[in-house]
């Protein structure tokens, strides 16, 4: 599993927090967060729907003088 940081503006008072979310690579699931008081937040909980996609690729490149 990943951990990822996303910032979230509560839907009820509107004010933004971090959140960290643990999830594998690729995943499309609900997370219950509260809104945090130590932030200014209203102490409500609220879902936060995320979508999590790691992009993976390669690059390769000639090396001069080698063959």
């Amino acid at each position: 599993m990943t951990s990822t940081s996303v910032s979230v503006a509560c839907p009820l008072c509107g004010c933004r927090q971090n959140y960290f979310i643990d999830s594998p690579s690729t995943v499309e699931r609900p997370d219950l967060v509260n809104c945090d008081t130590d932030e200014g937040g209203c102490d409500k909980y609220f879902v936060v729907f995320s979508h999590i996609r790691v992009e993976k690729f390669v690059r390769a490149a000639k090396i001069e003088g080698e063959q």
